[in-house]
């Protein structure tokens, strides 16, 4: 097991880790994305190898905070290929991610994990994150 920096080379595997959390983007669509965050010094995008396959991918983005000391990182996706969960890969890209935002001096994570995703709510529950009761959002 590998975790490394996500290439654009990655971009048809984290298209079919995508598509089964449900967004099923074109890969082109994935690809330009990709482009912008590689180059985004405050993205972060990491994937995990299992026998040099891409088994999941995080992707995050740090946040600066005007009105708080430390800053936070927002978890955009966390997704392991449902063949291969349950198998800590997950965990691993987790805390590998942890240790990296904590070296950018954040102090926070936060993340959106839709209601209908309980395995999900669970393994984030067991790694310390609290449920935040209030979140809103207006499609532009």
């Amino acid at each position: 097991m590998v975790i490394r920096p996500v290439q654009l080379q990655d971009a048809m595997a984290i298209q079919s880790l995508l598509s089964v959390l449900g967004y099923p983007l074109e890969l082109e669509s994935i690809e330009l994305k990709l482009q912008q965050l590689l180059i985004d010094t405050r993205a972060a995008q990491w994937v995990v190898c299992v026998e040099d396959q891409v088994s999941g991918f995080i992707s995050l983005y740090l946040i600066p905070q005007l009105g708080v000391l430390g800053d936070f990182a927002s978890i955009n996706f966390l997704a392991i290929d449902p063949r291969q969960q349950r198998l800590g890969l997950g965990t691993k890209l987790l805390h590998h991610a942890e240790a990296y935002v904590q070296e950018q001096r954040c102090d926070r994570m936060i993340l959106h994990c839709d209601q209908s995703r309980l395995l999900a709510h669970t393994f984030y529950s067991k790694y310390g994150f609290i449920e935040s009761p209030k979140y809103f959002r207006k499609k532009l």
